[in-house]
């Protein structure tokens, strides 16, 4: 019998030849191997757990420059593409957190300090989204955003559940896991063409009693996460844990969050 012949559209097939830039040195205690391609890490916790901070830092240290006139910045210089739905993600937060990784080892003039932050910025595109139709569409569309820019290595979304209760007024999923990975396989299909690692925020304050649908993978696979970071803060204490499941283990530790950012994992 004849193979019935495979069509592939032309956008999958620039996508699947396209070169990535790598997410490495991110954050050597969470990705000691750092991201690999399709990857994708859910980032959970409940009100002030320190998700903001946290992905703020990994989208500084992302954009940022790795040289600048033969001086190291300890940037990763790859482009982000970030949809920002709750509007947590403030730049000036971002710049403040580059300035201060720029200034740790380096003695520069503030003129090149801020021209490093122009050049950086470059790095970033953030689609902001106000309504659950606005996010659907950057979904789905996804691809067109991510071959216009070769150098995006990384996908960012913070959060996916944010427009849940009012999709939910739409018809939309009544449970909340199962409205999250909704939206995840529809970016996967995207990120996984295009060969880049999705990060995601998933707040912890309205969860399911039902048993938990997104489960861990050892492999990149849609449907299914890689890494899962649960953050925990004490009010009391001020302090923080970080959870870090996988398919085989849940690792604990503990990390400190300060105004400035820069007190990694």
């Amino acid at each position: 019998m004849d193979k019935i012949p495979v069509v592939e559209p032309g956008a999958q097939f620039f996508a699947r030849v396209t070169n990535r830039p790598s997410i490495t040195d991110l954050d050597m205690k969470i990705f000691p191997n750092g991201l690999t391609n399709k990857e994708t890490i859910e980032i959970c916790g409940n009100i002030s757990s320190g998700k903001s901070i946290l992905l703020s830092q990994y989208i500084a240290k992302t954009i940022l420059l790795k040289n600048y006139n033969d001086k190291k910045i300890e940037g990763l210089d790859v482009g982000v593409l970030l949809i920002n739905n709750d509007h947590h993600i403030k730049l000036t937060k971002i710049i403040s957190i580059m300035k201060t990784i720029i200034s740790k080892n380096n003695i520069l003039l503030d003129f090149e300090i801020d021209d490093i932050i122009k050049q950086s910025l470059l790095n970033i595109k953030i689609i902001s989204c106000y309504d659950c139709k606005q996010f659907l569409f950057t979904t789905e569309g996804l691809d067109t955003k991510l071959l216009n820019n070769k150098k995006i290595g990384l996908v960012v979304v913070d959060s996916i559940t944010a427009f849940y209760w009012q999709d939910r007024q739409h018809g939309g999923p009544w449970i909340i896991d199962d409205y999250a990975k909704t939206y995840m396989k529809t970016i996967q299909k995207h990120t996984y063409h295009s060969k880049i690692p999705l990060i995601y925020v998933k707040p912890t304050d309205i969860t399911s009693t039902l048993k938990e649908t997104i489960v861990l993978s050892d492999e990149p696979t849609i449907g299914k996460i890689n890494k899962r970071i649960k953050l925990q803060r004490d009010e009391k204490q001020n302090t923080f844990k970080c959870f870090i499941e996988t398919l085989n283990s849940t690792n604990e530790i503990d990390y400190t969050i300060d105004i400035n950012g820069i007190n990694w994992i």
